[in-house]
């Protein structure tokens, strides 16, 4: 988990660079990202991007990922 931390905060760094430089929000595309992180550093990673469009692959169930906030779903 703390690894995966690691890797998210570079790549939150890395938007807020390129939204700096090109005065534009990037689109973030996360791949499974739930599956290491504990649920308090889930919520936090969603607290960080909920003013971001962001595309996220995950094997969570789906009534668990509604527990995480205001999230627009499209399950496959």
């Amino acid at each position: 988990g703390e690894c995966r931390s690691i890797i998210l905060a570079l790549k939150l760094a890395e938007k807020n660079f390129f939204k700096k430089v090109l005065n534009k929000d990037p689109i973030i595309l996360l791949d499974d990202v739930f599956s290491e992180l504990d649920i308090d550093r889930q919520d936090h990673l969603i607290n960080l991007i909920s003013d971001s469009q962001v595309f996220i692959t995950t094997s969570i169930d789906s009534a668990e990922i509604h527990k995480l906030g205001n999230i627009n779903l499209i399950s496959l």
